[in-house]
């Protein structure tokens, strides 16, 4: 299991020269928990699935923090901590236009 990113560069001829939007598609991982019955590479995989999920979290609260606070009490986002974060950083610090579709499934823990 792992994360999954498409980016697609859309350019566009304009008067002012070249207009380009950026879209991307993210499939997270769920959060894993921990078996003891798992090797030491799957057990690495799970280990980053969740530090990546946590910076995610860190990234969305210190953006928050920083959007109700002044300049002088801004937080630094841990961008540089997860690749999944640096890949999402152009959507966190510049005005952008941001869909997220949640699939939950209640099922149970095995």
């Amino acid at each position: 299991r792992s994360h999954c990113a498409c980016t697609i560069y859309l350019v566009r001829e304009t008067d002012q020269g070249p207009h380009v939007s950026q879209m991307s598609f993210v499939d997270l991982a769920g959060s894993e928990r921990t078996v003891d019955s798992l090797d030491k590479s799957q057990l690495q995989e799970r280990n980053k699935i969740n530090t990546s999920l946590s910076t995610l979290r860190k990234c969305i609260m210190a953006l928050r923090w920083n959007q109700k606070h002044l300049p002088e009490k801004a937080k630094i986002v841990p961008y540089r901590d997860s690749k999944l974060t640096e890949v999402l950083k152009n959507y966190f610090s510049n005005p952008a236009l941001i869909f997220m579709m949640v699939n939950v499934s209640p099922g149970a823990a095995v």
